[in-house]
């Protein structure tokens, strides 16, 4: 079900509940909450760029503090200006894209199907911030929009319940450029055991 905020003919707001009611639709900002049996990752990555400017474009900005309910999200006072200082076209209002404790019994992401995780996903002034959580993993990513390291800092990882992984085009000349990502692994396990810690930076480099 879907909620919009509309006015003077332009869409201001939108609030997605997935098997769920939908929250309050707030301006300048595109509320997604509920729960699904499958998510198609790869899709509204490609839907997100598309329509909602990706990593790289100027979108409202959210509170610097993290959103504690979908209530909390701000509502933006006014349509997005852009980097000349004149107002953005009032036909188009970049939305912040706010995944609220998504829950999917199964994710695919980059070709991969994860089960059982709750998604959450917002903008923020500096790049875009991911979480994910499930019985093996808690961890979280941010992006960085200025092409800095990115950082992935894992709070939890359960070494036996880790799915088999393959990256599309692993170990070929083909293989997708990876970005400089930060790393920070706290607690590692493995048969219920604690290894420790870690700390790297991923890098990709030719295949």
């Amino acid at each position: 079900r879907f909620k919009l905020n509309i006015a003077d003919g332009v869409v201001r707001g939108g609030s997605l509940g997935i098997n769920a009611e939908p929250s309050v639709a707030q301006e300048g900002v595109l509320l997604v909450t509920g729960h699904t049996s499958l998510i198609q990752g790869d899709e509204w990555l490609d839907f997100f760029d598309k329509y909602l400017g990706g990593a790289g474009s100027e979108t409202p900005a959210l509170p610097e503090e993290p959103i504690a309910s979908p209530a909390d999200v701000a509502p933006q006072g006014s349509l997005a200006t852009g980097s000349d200082g004149h107002q953005a076209d009032p036909a188009f209002v970049p939305f912040a894209l706010v995944i609220d404790g998504l829950r999917a019994e199964t994710l695919v992401i980059l070709q991969q199907e994860l089960r059982d995780v709750v998604l959450s996903l917002r903008q923020e002034r500096a790049g875009l911030s991911l979480s994910l959580t499930s019985d093996w993993l808690h961890g979280a990513l941010s992006v960085a929009r200025d092409g800095g390291p990115s950082r992935l800092e894992i709070e939890h990882l359960d070494l036996d319940r880790l799915p088999d992984f393959k990256l599309p085009g692993a170990g070929s000349e083909s293989a997708q450029d990876l970005p400089v990502v930060d790393v920070a692994l706290r607690n590692l396990f493995k048969t219920g055991q604690r290894l420790g810690e870690l700390s790297f930076v991923l890098h990709g480099q030719g295949g």
